[in-house]
């Protein structure tokens, strides 16, 4: 199994067992999101508050700003996810 299969199965795994997604966001409220193809964009989600940590103590320059936040996984599912979805159409 490569790396990236074995580290999205700990993140379903996580999610699953925990039923708890995190964002990063500044104080003024402005989430993490990185430009993607087509004028959209990235919004990540990782599945313990010890990654991003870990991820900000790595690139300052990039979450230097940013804060971790959590949403619960009902939420995602029946709020966020059916909003990116019709903005995909």
């Amino acid at each position: 199994m490569c790396s990236g299969s074995s580290q999205a199965n700990k993140f379903y795994e996580e999610v699953s067992e925990k039923q708890i997604l995190w964002f990063a966001e500044t104080e003024d409220g402005d989430a993490l999101e990185f430009d993607a193809d087509s004028d959209q964009v990235s919004f990540p989600l990782w599945s313990t508050k010890s990654r991003i940590m870990k991820l900000k103590k790595l690139n300052p320059d990039l979450l230097g700003d940013y804060s971790p936040r959590e949403i619960s996984w009902l939420f995602f599912k029946d709020v966020l996810a059916p909003i990116l979805i019709e903005k995909n159409d």
